[in-house]
């Protein structure tokens, strides 16, 4: 990997270490490997994906804006640590 790459993940990954935030997953440890030079370890969460969840709700409003409101809270921590989340 790059010497610029390397830094970037790096950068991000320690970033990620020190974002503690309820709704955001954890970083355990990043390494490096020969065949395959980075990695993150981070915990499982059991689940689908937001918009599938989301959908499987239904028009069960109440339950998605509680579900907004820890996703944004989450945002909202990234973007106080720096962190911009560009999709």
């Amino acid at each position: 990997m790059g010497s610029r790459r390397r830094k970037r993940f790096e950068r991000e990954s320690k970033i990620l270490a020190g974002l503690n935030h309820p709704n955001v997953v954890s970083l355990w440890t990043r390494a490096e490997r020969q065949m395959d030079p980075f990695y993150l370890v981070m915990d499982f969460i059991e689940g689908s994906n937001l918009d599938i969840f989301a959908r499987a709700l239904g028009k069960a409003t109440s339950t998605i804006v509680r579900l907004f409101i820890k996703v944004a809270s989450a945002v909202d921590e990234a973007h106080r640590l720096g962190i911009i989340i560009v999709t």
